[in-house]
């Protein structure tokens, strides 16, 4: 079963968890690569991470979730995120992880596959990436109901950037 962690203690970024600091990079692509661990403990990274130039990201739908003016809406306790994000620096894609930040926050791991379509897409041609594709399972059930903006985390501790999916993605819990 997914699940999300609440990330109630974190509120100073420049502070080093209590495990005794940010996991190294192999754990930190190893929580975000398991295809059925949930996130036990919140890496300091993740709070930390900045918007750059040098990502783009994608939300092609929520399955599970209705499309609204507002975003998307979801009423029972799974959905699956599907998109993409692109590092243009790098062929291979770092890992990622769904930020939702609303009533609460909460972090959702993410799995990487490829995207012909991206791969292919005129704007990234260059560097051709290799799994673009990101598809984020969540599981909502103990999610605190309200709106919650959705980004992508990508890469790893000082190297991760984050990827604001915009108000048209914000994802409505009921």
């Amino acid at each position: 079963m997914l699940g999300a962690l609440l990330l109630g203690g974190c509120s100073d970024p420049q502070q080093p968890p209590s495990m005794g600091g940010a996991p190294a990079p192999s754990e930190a692509r190893r929580l975000a690569e398991s295809s059925d661990a949930a996130i036990t403990q919140p890496p300091a990274w993740v709070a930390a991470a900045h918007p750059s130039e040098l990502l783009e990201c994608y939300v092609d739908v929520v399955e599970g979730a209705e499309r609204t003016p507002g975003g998307w809406q979801v009423a029972a306790h799974t959905a699956l995120l599907s998109g993409w994000s692109v590092k243009l620096d790098q062929k291979q894609q770092p890992p990622a992880l769904l930020l939702l930040q609303g009533p609460n926050t909460y972090v959702f791991k993410a799995v990487r596959s490829q995207r012909d379509d991206v791969t292919q897409a005129e704007q990234f041609r260059v560097i051709a990436p290799a799994d673009p594709g990101v598809a984020v399972p969540l599981w909502l059930e103990g999610v605190v109901p309200g709106t919650y903006r959705m980004s992508l985390v990508v890469g790893e501790a000082a190297e991760a950037l984050r990827c604001d999916l915009g108000e048209a993605n914000q994802l409505l819990v009921r």
